[in-house]
């Protein structure tokens, strides 16, 4: 949880929806920076962001209208983040 709250750190976006998945893939994105590191701490990192980004979508589920386009959005944000 705490590495959650760290990534989240203080809402910026317009949606609680953005801010989720914006902390998600930013630690996706240090991980793949910094070569993963220690296994351990990364399967933490790996889970926060996972949690993050599954948080994002259940957020986006609060409005059915557009549902479909804000999951597409989060997906092709999470398909972008470069994996070195």
């Amino acid at each position: 949880m705490a590495r959650m709250e760290e990534a989240l750190g203080q809402p910026h976006a317009l949606s609680l929806t953005e801010d989720l998945m914006r902390a998600g893939t930013r630690i996706l994105e240090n991980l793949s920076a910094n070569e993963g590191g220690r296994e351990r701490a990364t399967a933490i990192d790996l889970l926060a962001a996972d949690a993050l980004i599954t948080y994002a979508i259940e957020a986006a589920a609060e409005s059915c209208e557009s549902f479909d386009a804000r999951t597409g959005a989060i997906m092709s944000t999470v398909a972008n983040v470069p994996i070195t």
